[in-house]
């Protein structure tokens, strides 16, 4: 893929930032390494190699839910600078 100094504007451009001709030279080098690193895959043989669907292979990790005991909650409470009814009272944030 060839990276050049219109295609560094049409970003700067789309992500509506400005670019000093310094940044725009500093990025093109930027993205022309990264490129050329991504290039280099194409590279790789990858006949042998099955297709994944998800690169995480867990099938059903989810634990079975279980009623235990808790702490008291007037003990939760007592380390809250304010409470009332059993529940912490907090600052509105919302109008």
């Amino acid at each position: 893929m060839n990276i050049t100094e219109n295609t560094i504007e049409l970003l700067a451009d789309l992500c509506k930032i400005y670019l000093s001709d310094e940044e725009k030279k500093d990025m093109l080098t930027s993205i022309q390494s990264t490129v050329e690193c991504m290039d280099k895959l194409s590279n790789v043989d990858t006949s042998n190699i099955e297709p994944l669907e998800h690169i995480v292979t867990f099938v059903n990790v989810f634990r079975e839910d279980k009623v235990k005991e808790s702490m008291e909650r007037n003990i939760i409470l007592s380390n809250a600078p304010q409470h009332e009814d059993g529940c912490y009272v907090v600052p509105r944030v919302v109008d």
